[in-house]
């Protein structure tokens, strides 16, 4: 468990740094929403699955799973990271794959 409370936190610190760097240099204000997921090159009347699947294809959950990949493959001695790597990815195949069929 404290793999994965320091591996969101990295990600959050990553992501905020990101966030307040860009609003810096760009002058974009911070209520701007930005987006990170393929959903934002759909257009507005998508919805459903496609939407679900577009969803979740965001930069920041491949940065956080690439994280916890390497976390593994860190912790567990024994595990490669390749193995970690397949470990990750099909987890989050599963939920995407749940996501999608079930309509969440």
């Amino acid at each position: 468990m404290l793999l994965r409370g320091y591996a969101r936190e990295a990600v959050r610190l990553i992501i905020t740094l990101v966030a307040v760097s860009w609003h810096r240099f760009s002058g974009v204000p911070m209520t701007y929403d930005i987006k990170t997921s393929a959903a934002a090159f759909l257009n507005v009347t998508v919805t459903g699955r496609v939407f679900i699947l577009a969803r979740s294809l965001d930069v920041l959950m491949f940065g956080f799973l690439a994280l916890v990949a390497v976390g593994l493959w860190k912790t567990i001695p024994t595990l490669r990271l390749q193995r970690a790597n397949e470990v990750v990815l099909l987890s989050w195949l599963i939920y995407v794959a749940l996501a999608v069929t079930f309509g969440r």
